[in-house]
């Protein structure tokens, strides 16, 4: 399964990949620009929860990081991205993307919970004061191919990965807490829409989707962006915009080949940015 799951994996980047080797026409006359830089804050309401280990061996306990450990239901966070268009015909574009989410709390528990090995293994009685840590990055990459590309319109297909260090803790707050740090990449498959609306507005669109079953490894992925731009500066512009991200991650073992990751992660996230752009 490990090998129809990569050898899918590199078809599709393949295929997706092939224009690159077709004849290019010149789009230096339309309006799309070679690349670009956008620097800006982001402000998203989420809902998180994870279990760490097995769920039949007795610390296999769902735990809601907003009502269980009284940690904020929105965060702030300063937000890069950028892109850049290859050859003449600015078809093939390469995306980045970053952000980071960082929570921590204290709280006393009214539970019993008993904490995986990797944590300490010990167990937290109700009553217990605790302190808490969840720190979410997102790191986007990308590739993106324009189906359709005129005065107008920007229609693109992309292939990439969303690669997320996580850094999950919890523990009496008079000790010292054993902070487990999870890297969870996943590939994403994406639809893309950029639309002129009018001179120096422009309406960007896009959706990513990723769902994959292997063994006992489940994984998804939905995310949803879309912003208005105005630009009546020859490099600079400014952008508003709304983003929404569906996460979840379960493994019982080692089925999925880039995951060393043993229970499950759920996380979502709804938000509005606003940025400034650099754009040549």
């Amino acid at each position: 399964m490990k090998g129809r799951w990569i050898l899918f994996t590199l078809l599709t980047a393949v295929l997706l990949a092939c224009p690159l080797f077709a004849a290019e026409e010149d789009a230096k006359d339309l309006p799309w620009e070679k690349g670009y830089v956008n620097l800006g804050a982001y402000l998203a309401d989420m809902n998180s929860s994870f279990r760490l280990g097995l769920d039949n061996v007795g610390f296999g306990v769902i735990i809601d990081t907003e009502k269980f450990l009284g940690m904020s239901t929105n965060d702030s966070a300063f937000r890069l991205e950028g892109g850049y268009r290859l050859g003449a015909s600015r078809r093939h574009k390469f995306e980045f993307g970053w952000f980071s989410f960082s929570r921590q709390s204290e709280k006393t528990i009214g539970q019993d919970v008993v904490l995986p090995p990797e944590m300490g293994g010990d167990t937290l009685y109700v009553g217990t004061t605790i302190s808490s840590i969840f720190k979410f990055d997102i790191i986007r990459a990308k590739y993106k191919y324009a189906i359709i590309l005129d005065d107008r319109i920007d229609m693109n297909l992309g292939v990439g990965f969303f690669i997320m260090p996580v850094k999950i803790g919890l523990g009496k707050i008079d000790e010292e807490r054993k902070d487990q740090y999870i890297t969870a990449p996943l590939p994403v498959f994406g639809l893309g829409v950029d639309v002129i609306l009018a001179e120096h507005w422009l309406l960007r669109q896009n959706l990513d989707l990723f769902f994959l079953r292997i063994g006992s490894f489940k994984g998804s992925i939905i995310n949803a962006q879309a912003a208005v731009e105005y630009s009546n500066w020859k490099h600079w512009g400014i952008g508003a915009g709304v983003d929404g991200l569906l996460l979840g991650v379960e493994a019982e073992g080692g089925d999925y080949p880039l995951m060393d990751f043993v229970g499950e992660l759920s996380f979502s996230y709804f938000g509005a940015q606003l940025y400034v752009k650099f754009r040549y």
